[in-house]
């Protein structure tokens, strides 16, 4: 009997972007929509603006995985002043999900490997690129968790009992 598979590295990846997402909306949730809104200790950017920025990351990579014009890093702030609320940063969130991932399904497993230009400068395969999308709503999942903390919330929403 055979124990191992063939890795489907362009399943994984999709899979990381959904679990990711997943986790990053339960605690989202967690939070009051006041405590999801505010600055901590004056300086943070809200629970909202950060899964608003990760909105606005995915349509950028989404661009340069696609080879179009690809908007430059500081488009992202545009991106978390229109996270007004939790809702809305949530529907940004799942609509750029939707683009990035179907845009990966369509890529080839060459095209994945293809050498493209990150917008810090660097160059990496698109699988790799792709890759930093999904690690970075991670992330920001985890700024959240601590936002709970600081409220006095240690719950961990995502683990069972």
């Amino acid at each position: 009997m055979e124990t191992t598979q063939k890795l489907d590295a362009k399943q994984e990846l999709l899979n990381q972007f959904d679990m990711y997402a997943y986790l990053f909306n339960l605690d989202l949730d967690a939070l009051s929509e006041v405590d999801a809104m505010k600055s901590y200790g004056g300086c943070t950017r809200s629970g909202v603006a950060v899964m608003a920025e990760c909105a606005g990351f995915n349509k950028l990579i989404d661009s340069i995985l696609k080879g179009t014009d690809a908007p430059q890093l500081d488009h992202l702030r545009d991106y978390e002043a229109q996270g007004t609320s939790k809702e809305k940063a949530k529907q940004m969130l799942a609509e750029s999900l939707d683009e990035i991932k179907s845009t990966i399904q369509g890529l080839s497993e060459e095209a994945l490997g293809e050498a493209v230009m990150a917008p810090w400068g660097q160059e990496m395969s698109r699988y790799g690129l792709a890759s930093i999308a999904a690690a970075h709503l991670w992330y920001h999942n985890g700024q959240v968790a601590y936002m709970q903390a600081l409220n006095g919330d240690s719950k961990n929403y995502w683990m069972p009992g």
